[in-house]
């Protein structure tokens, strides 16, 4: 029997444990750090940009108290009515609201109500809410009405009688009533609201402010006649919502201190959004504020960020070997070693220190101590020198593209991202910029060098160059007065002549400089002068911002996240669930006698449409299966078919479809219609 063998395997009583492979607790160690970060990097921000938005509206807001404070004597009969115009950005308009309220609070004879349309569809429960909120005396809750003490019959709780006792017995000089969303309201109701107002006026100081989305003309017209005579108006102009945003843009990467910087690629999503969807500010702050999250809750280098991370964090080896392996860290060592080894100076990364001589390569890459002083070195050089330059010329580069009609409009957000990607500095727009200047009048650069002055002394940068320019122009331009015209360059085109010439009986027109005058010459020297310098500043500071060593830990360009938070595929989501319940929900299948292979493919057939599966799920393959117009009774006739190989209580399959068709209902993909009672009808198509 040599061909049956038996083998007996008799395993060892202890096993040999098993080595994991486990990540570092570094890592889990930062987070505690990261987040203080995060809550500090925000907070600081948060703060300019509402400092930006209280002083965009402070003008406005002093213009509209103003207008309360002188209204306040009943002068006429009729109700005095500011028309704020706040353009198309509604929540903007609760900002500007909140502002005008929190002024007002501090003064003890004025009512401040707040009305919405949602609370007023009609001119009854608008005067509900108006005499509820104005009579309560600063609850937070919403109670009854404080009525006075009076005597005579009780009064309805929309008699305006209730707000004229309250205001009689407090001695209230205003009452302010604003309608925040003023196209929301029905046009009939605020006409009759305003015919009310001004038969109450003699008696109730009322004062309306209306927030105007469209435009004062478009506000009128949907008023009546009678309702527009009733109104004594002022028209109030909001700064702009593009405005508004290239001020919030601005202060965020505006400033000395350490800041996170959004990459190109982000931050084109965010303008593309703000231009063509959101036009919100709103919108802009609250996807800045999700980009903080993201760099300091998912990038462990982010730690770095903070100027006290390595008195509080050991930089480990772990942190050092992902240092090494940074991309920005493998271009900049591959582009910035010379013959000798060693670190040659770069726009793009940190120039070495004179007073530490220059290290090898090897040093950077096997030496931890190195590495973590080249660190250092590098963020205060980003710090001090390369970001606030960079934001210095973009400012410089919008003083002068604003002289040019073409460029007149460009905004400052475009021109960051321009730079952000490595694109502006070889841009046609740059290129001609800089053959603007050259052609430029005497006049023109006397305004950009006072402009450029003006950033210095903003970033307080010292650069006396700028200053001896001013003068030397400024000097040349008073010795030449006796000529009302601006001093010219040898570059402008006044200063050119056609000069004919006849060879071989064929005319040829040729151009030539003409003669300058002694003025023309000086200034010319000065112009070329500053084109030159300022063409070898800007080659030397917009480069491309990834060029710089370890710019992963203060820049952030990673779009999947922003764009799965603030651009949802709801639709999507929803479908896949519906059509798939089995990748969220884990339920088995009844295969009854089948092998595994044909119970396989039965499962994948009638994934849905199995008795174990939700019963929403079920009704919207059935759905899926019908056409424009359903038959409620057949729908339940083929549900009931399914769910009765579960169950055979009729009343749970009624309960189960009667739930399903509210949920789709609910959700969307079904409506009610008056063609047949007993259908139907698709209000959504899969796919779409």
């Amino acid at each position: 029997m040599d061909h049956e063998k038996c083998f007996v395997f008799e395993p060892e009583d202890e096993h040999p444990t098993k080595k994991r492979r486990i990540g570092s607790d570094d890592w889990i160690n930062t987070w505690k750090l990261r987040k203080e970060l995060y809550e500090q990097f925000w907070a600081h921000q948060r703060s300019k940009i509402e400092s930006v938005l209280n002083r965009a509206n402070e003008e406005t807001v002093t213009k509209v108290l103003g207008f309360i404070t002188s209204s306040k004597a009943p002068e006429s009969s009729k109700l005095p009515a500011g028309l704020i115009s706040a353009g198309p950005n509604i929540a903007s308009h609760g900002a500007l609201f909140r502002q005008i309220a929190t002024k007002l609070g501090a003064a003890d004879a004025t009512i401040f109500v707040a009305l919405t349309s949602s609370e007023c569809s009609n001119l009854k429960s608008l005067l509900k809410s108006l005499i509820v909120k104005g009579t309560t005396l600063g609850d937070d809750e919403e109670d009854d009405a404080q009525t006075p003490h009076r005597k005579g019959p009780k009064l309805l709780n929309y008699d305006l009688q209730l707000l004229h006792d309250h205001v009689k017995q407090n001695a209230i000089e205003t009452v302010v009533i604003t309608f925040q969303d003023t196209e929301a309201f029905d046009g009939h109701v605020l006409s009759e609201t305003i015919e009310l107002f001004g038969l109450w006026r003699n008696r109730i100081p009322f004062v309306i402010l209306f927030g105007i989305a469209t435009s004062t003309d478009a506000f009128q017209d949907r008023l009546s006649r009678s309702a527009l005579r009733c109104l004594q108006g002022k028209e109030f102009d909001v700064v702009q919502t593009d405005d508004l945003f290239e001020q919030v843009f601005l202060t965020t990467i505006d400033g000395n201190e350490r800041h996170l910087w959004i990459g190109p690629e982000l931050m084109s999503t965010f303008l593309n959004r703000q231009k063509d969807h959101a036009q919100n500010v709103t919108e802009f702050i609250d996807a800045l504020k999700y980009a903080h999250m993201c760099h300091f809750f998912a990038n462990s280098v982010s730690i770095l960020m903070s100027t006290e991370a390595h008195g509080k964090v050991e930089i480990s080896r772990h942190l050092c070997y992902t240092l090494r392996h940074l991309p920005s860290f493998e271009v900049c060592v591959s582009s910035s070693l010379n013959a000798n080894n060693t670190f040659r100076e770069s726009r793009g990364f940190l120039v070495p220190r004179p007073d530490r001589p220059p290290l090898s390569m090897r040093h950077y890459l096997f030496d931890d101590v190195a590495l973590e002083r080249l660190l250092n070195d590098t963020m205060v050089y980003r710090d001090t020198h390369s970001f606030p330059d960079m934001v210095r010329a973009l400012r410089m580069i919008r003083v002068i593209l604003s002289k040019m009609p073409r460029y007149a409009h460009h905004k400052l957000s475009a021109l960051y991202t321009m730079m952000i990607g490595g694109n502006l500095l070889d841009s046609p727009m740059v290129k001609e910029m800089i053959a603007f200047l050259k052609r430029a009048p005497s006049n023109v650069l006397l305004e950009i060098l006072n402009d450029t002055i003006g950033l210095l002394v903003l970033h307080q940068v010292e650069d006396a160059y700028y200053f001896e320019t001013r003068d030397e122009l400024q000097k040349l331009i008073n010795d030449a007065k006796a000529t009302d015209a601006p001093l010219r360059s040898a570059f402008d085109e006044r200063n050119e002549t056609l000069r004919t010439t006849v060879i071989a009986k064929k005319v040829e027109l040729s151009k030539q400089k003409a003669t300058l005058s002694k003025n023309d010459e000086a200034y010319s020297q000065i112009l070329q002068r500053f084109t030159a310098r300022l063409d070898e500043w800007l080659v030397m500071t917009l480069f491309y911002p990834d060029e710089l060593m370890f710019a992963e830990v203060f820049i952030y360009d990673i779009k999947s996240p922003y764009r799965a938070a603030f651009s949802p595929k709801t639709r999507f989501a929803v479908e896949r669930a519906l059509s798939s319940p089995r990748d969220y929900l884990e339920y088995e299948y009844d295969c009854y006698d089948l092998s595994e292979e044909e119970c396989e493919k039965q499962e994948a057939r009638d994934a849905a449409l199995s008795a174990a599966a939700p019963a929403t799920a079920i009704m919207y393959q059935l759905y899926l299966e019908s056409g424009a117009l359903m038959n409620a009774s057949d729908l339940y006739s083929a549900y009931h078919a399914i769910l009765e190989e579960k169950t055979d209580d009729e009343e749970l399959i009624k309960a189960l479809f009667q739930r399903s068709l509210a949920e789709l209902k609910y959700m969307g993909f079904i409506k009610d219609t008056k063609k047949k009672v007993d259908h139907v009808a698709k209000a959504a198509w899969s796919g779409l």
